[in-house]
């Protein structure tokens, strides 16, 4: 008596019916992923999360939001859920493989065969080996046409993607890790005391490098300056605080101040910076109050 093929005809009809609602949940999740990258998807989710209680969020693992308007960010977070419904579905695999025939009263007559009871449970467990080894396939498989199919990538360029692997700080890459790689990197240095660098100047260098590989150019970093009205006022409180200290003459210190704009106006002040001086010029004044008072 075949009790593997026996037990693959029992299951397969659960089994292909389990992994299709989750093969179909995974392509739902990466059809979605679309609308995800607009800007108003993204502050509707914001602004759901923000009516949401911090324990609940924590356990959710968004405490802190990801950005899903990448691929590998929204997936990845879903993606532990469909693992847990998937794991759901297997454990209800594994309990229907003890009970089965015990709950269909087949199990007498199952016994009676002239087959150990080691062997029942050990061709029933390859049988389920097999139908989770297909299953976990499918999953890898529908996740793969899923994600070529609403991501940017063509399948060439996804074949073609890399990965850089970095190690503990306190002692790098073990021989097991290496294994798994096809080429070692090593940072150069001048200096031979100071031959290894740490962790995070390592993955700062290696990104500018792959920044400068592709032929691009790091983003400079984007400066908003501020308003026309709160360089004006700054201006004013310069000028009073230059006034009081003797620095600018009183018949005409506009004309004086002239070469001392063109130098703030070619740093284009932000709103900060125009407080900070702001704030400068009331200490000048509270100092020269205070020694006027002596």
């Amino acid at each position: 008596m075949n009790i593997f093929f026996l037990e693959l005809r029992n299951q397969r009809k659960g089994a292909l019916i389990g992994t299709a609602s989750i093969c179909g949940v995974i392509l739902v999740l990466l059809a979605f992923f679309p609308a995800m990258q607009t800007e108003s998807m993204q502050a509707l989710a914001n602004a759901k999360l923000e009516g949401i209680s911090t324990v609940l969020l924590a356990a959710l693992g968004l405490t802190n939001m990801f950005d899903f308007s990448l691929i590998s960010a929204y997936f990845g977070y879903a993606l532990q859920y469909v693992a847990l419904a998937a794991m759901v579905l297997i454990t209800q695999q594994a309990v229907a493989l003890l009970i089965k025939e015990e709950t269909d009263g087949t199990i007498e007559y199952l016994c009676a065969k002239p087959v150990s009871r080691d062997d029942i449970l050990g061709q029933k467990l390859l049988a389920h080996l097999l139908l989770v080894t297909l299953t976990m396939l499918t999953y890898a498989l529908t996740t793969a046409m899923g994600y070529l199919m609403v991501s940017d990538y063509a399948l060439p360029q996804a074949m073609e993607e890399a990965a850089i692997l970095f190690g503990p700080e306190r002692m790098g890459l073990s021989t097991e890790d290496l294994r798994h790689c096809q080429k070692v990197v090593r940072i150069p240095t001048d200096d031979p005391e100071t031959s290894s660098l740490n962790l995070a100047q390592s993955v700062l260098i290696l990104g500018y490098e792959l920044i400068m590989a592709a032929g691009g150019e790091p983003e400079a970093p984007t400066i908003k300056p501020a308003p026309h009205t709160e360089v004006e006022e700054m201006y004013d409180d310069l000028t009073d605080a230059l006034l009081r200290i003797g620095f600018l003459p009183p018949d005409n210190p506009g004309h004086w101040l002239m070469n001392i704009k063109k130098i703030f106006n070619r740093s284009l002040l932000t709103s900060g910076e125009c407080n900070l001086w702001r704030g400068v010029c009331r200490q000048i004044r509270w100092a020269l109050s205070g020694r006027e008072k002596a």
